[in-house]
């Protein structure tokens, strides 16, 4: 009896709590605009007009941002990536692996959790969380707590990295004023292409937990 709860144990883990993206829809089209999340999180951020392709507005060419993680400034569309804060897979680990496909969904696409980044540094990011991983713009450091922040108030992620990101976040950024202007773009102090002392594109490592 006591290997056969082991096994069950085992499987439901395997089944259950295994990670599929494909559960998480992203990148819809709410509102059937034919532009879809990626594209309006594109356009909310870039500091021009953005241009399209084809003619018509439904894919973004052009633009220009700055990534936050890196300071940045980028002007092609096919080099930028819409990063999700907390990464789905993150998210899957840390509670969420139980919700509906619609809540799913609904966290994928959610714009609070969605920052425009260059390819390079949201490749670099992956699936980790803060205690593994942080943006090598430095100026950018207590924003992206704060983004996190954020998002596990409006959704039930809970676990024990959670906590420890949490306290790490009153204990370097509760008293530090937020840089991001209410429109949700970066601000200008997050770095341009004029620093090219070295590769910005790899985040900075894991945080430091006093």
């Amino acid at each position: 009896m006591r290997y056969l709860l082991v096994f069950l144990v085992v499987f439901y883990s395997a089944t259950v709590l295994s990670y599929d993206r494909a559960e998480w829809r992203h990148w819809i089209d709410a509102d059937r605009d034919c532009q879809n999340t990626r594209a309006e999180v594109l356009i909310a951020w870039s500091i021009e007009d953005v241009s399209f392709k084809r003619g018509k507005n439904c894919v973004v060419e052009s633009g220009f941002w700055v990534d936050p993680y890196t300071g940045k400034a980028i002007t092609q569309a096919s080099q930028m990536d819409v990063d999700h804060v907390i990464p789905l897979k993150f998210a899957h680990e840390n509670g969420a692996g139980g919700w509906s496909r619609d809540d799913k969904k609904a966290f994928a696409n959610d714009f609070v959790n969605l920052t425009p980044v260059s390819r390079s540094a949201n490749r670099s990011k992956g699936a980790k969380g803060p205690m593994q991983w942080m943006p090598s713009n430095k100026l950018y450091t207590c924003d992206y707590l704060m983004a996190w922040q954020r998002v596990l108030k409006r959704y039930p992620i809970q676990s024990t990295e959670v906590t420890k990101i949490q306290k790490t976040y009153v204990s370097q950024c509760s008293k530090t004023p937020v840089r991001r202007p209410a429109s949700g773009r970066p601000a200008n102090n997050t770095g341009s292409n004029s620093d090219k002392s070295g590769d910005n594109t790899a985040g900075s490592g894991p945080l430091k937990t006093n």
